[in-house]
């Protein structure tokens, strides 16, 4: 209710919606007092299993937050920063990015030209190359990840520019088998990604086969 300040840094303006892994607001970084920013907030529950402490499943997160924030490619939303609140709030700060997403132009216009197809693919694939080159996937690419920064407007072509959001937060939910010591035995892990969108190595509960590939098909859907 009302507004907060998470982090003695940042505070928090408006919910902007509200996902599986906790919600996203509109925030104001208080060190940079004109610059607005995304923040995501992570439910303490989804980031800990059976098999994992609360110190591994704190290390788990930080370390995929490192990761993700150390793209930095221009067709994908920047991670600026993370934590976790003194409240015990997990949260992972981003750029905020005005537009709106693949997954509204497609519910408010259903298909597009090839052109446009192309030009917007084009600088998704930028980016997850980005990503890919530093050896991290994305594993949940679909239209409502897309972002266009400049909104269609009556007789422009111009879709603008274009990020990917959301990288590796997949896998602060839940991670490879191999990331997992070897004493823990068997799990069940519920299988992450969007069931339309996912490659069928990646719908196995054993994910280990998972690489790059899989990111791919989901361009390619």
């Amino acid at each position: 209710p009302g507004t907060r300040l998470l982090a003695s840094r940042y505070l928090l303006e408006k919910r902007l919606g509200r996902g599986a892994m906790g919600q996203v607001y509109l925030a104001r970084d208080q060190n940079l007092l004109t610059r607005r920013v995304a923040v995501k907030t992570v439910r303490p529950d989804i980031l800990s299993d059976e098999d994992l402490q609360e110190g591994e499943a704190i290390a788990r997160f930080e370390r995929e937050a490192r990761a993700a924030a150390s793209i930095r490619h221009p067709h994908v939303v920047d991670v600026t920063d993370f934590g976790k609140s003194a409240e015990g709030v997990f949260f992972l700060v981003m750029e905020y990015v005005e537009g709106e997403t693949l997954y509204d132009l497609l519910r408010r216009e259903g298909t597009v030209s090839p052109q446009r197809a192309a030009n917007i693919l084009r600088q998704v694939v930028a980016g997850v190359d980005a990503a890919h080159d530093v050896g991290i996937l994305h594993r949940d690419l679909k239209p409502a990840n897309i972002f266009l920064m400049q909104q269609r407007r009556k007789g422009n072509n111009d879709d603008g520019f274009v990020k990917v959001g959301d990288f590796g937060l997949a896998k602060i939910v839940n991670p490879d088998r191999s990331e997992v010591s070897s004493e823990a035995g068997p799990a069940s892990r519920g299988i992450i990604g969007t069931p339309e969108y996912m490659s069928p190595e990646q719908a196995e509960l054993n994910q280990l086969d998972v690489d790059t590939r899989s990111d791919v098909y989901s361009l390619g859907v």
